[in-house]
């Protein structure tokens, strides 16, 4: 029982990690940290990036629709005030007939 429960050494430990983790590796070189630190930056800016363009399309598409709706009711304000005011014309001039006669 006790040959099968043994605690191995610090030497024995180290081969049982994966290669990867193991710090003398070439993949955990420093410069290779560093490549990977700046290729996680340029995706999260790249995303970033790309999140900040789709949010200026969205707001250009609204502006677009506001100055659309705004310029149809200027339009429409134009015509009614135009309406009126050819409408009080006209009174006057059917009240100043009537009152030449």
């Amino acid at each position: 029982a006790e040959q099968s429960i043994q605690i191995a050494n610090s030497a024995e430990s180290e081969d049982l990690l994966p290669e990867k983790d193991d710090p003398t590796s070439g993949m955990a070189t420093a410069d290779a940290l560093e490549a990977k630190g700046l290729k996680r930056k340029a995706a999260a800016a790249a995303q970033m990036a790309s999140l900040r363009h789709s949010t200026k399309q969205k707001l250009v598409g609204q502006w677009k629709d506001r100055v659309t709706l705004y310029s149809l009711c200027c339009h429409l304000t134009m015509q009614c005030l135009r309406s009126f005011v050819g409408k009080c014309t006209q009174q006057g001039l059917d009240h100043d007939s009537d009152r030449d006669e």
